[in-house]
């Protein structure tokens, strides 16, 4: 898993599902805890809903954090813009 793109992972995660009828990332919830378990989840993901994540726990809760903000939302291009539009108002992206 470790050498695949993004797109590589989601296609196994469905034949995974065809295969054994169950999800993968129920799965690998069950197997995995702590940050090691945040880290494989998140190699299921694209760009923009890692974006899409991160500037969600940025802003929910008390306070929020700025700098994350900033930086996620200033380093992307007009495109990117439009697919972190996408993917936070995709309710997947605040569920890891």
């Amino acid at each position: 898993m470790a050498y695949r793109t993004v797109s590589q992972r989601q296609e196994i995660a469905k034949i995974f599902k065809a295969s054994y009828g169950e999800d993968i990332y129920s799965k690998l919830r069950g197997e995995l805890s702590g940050n090691f378990q945040d880290a494989v989840l998140m190699s299921f993901r694209d760009k923009a809903h890692i974006n899409a994540l991160a500037l969600y726990n940025a802003i929910t809760g008390m306070g929020t954090n700025d700098r994350v903000v900033i930086q996620t939302i200033c380093a992307c291009d007009n495109q990117e813009m439009e697919d972190l539009k996408k993917a936070y108002e995709d309710s997947k992206c605040i569920s890891t």
